[in-house]
């Protein structure tokens, strides 16, 4: 059966979650690990590339503002040094009604 395709922008739990941890990270870069260690709840890297997909996304009415994230690479050191994907956001550029 074939999904209906949507005619305007949601945004699901999770992702809201993450909208809400990448405003509390004021624009600092951060990995989804990170973020889910600010008290917004666990944010995973499936819903930020949603959000990120929406961003970019026509849809036939206005529905919810998009929300465009700045992806990146970082070189972090764990036991070695590798590349990992941070995630920011301008927190100026968030509107309210997703914050509630």
């Amino acid at each position: 059966m074939a999904q209906k395709k949507a005619t305007k922008r949601t945004y699901t739990e999770k992702e809201l979650i993450a909208i809400k941890a990448l405003v509390k990270a004021g624009g600092q870069p951060m990995t989804a690990a990170e973020l889910s260690t600010l008290g917004c709840g666990d944010v995973s890297t499936a819903a930020l590339s949603s959000i990120e997909k929406k961003a970019n996304k026509d849809y036939e009415e206005e529905g919810l503002p998009a929300v465009n994230i700045t992806k990146s690479d970082k070189e972090i050191e764990y036991t070695a040094v590798k590349t990992a994907k941070v995630y920011s956001v301008d927190p100026d550029e968030i509107p309210a009604e997703l914050l509630k």
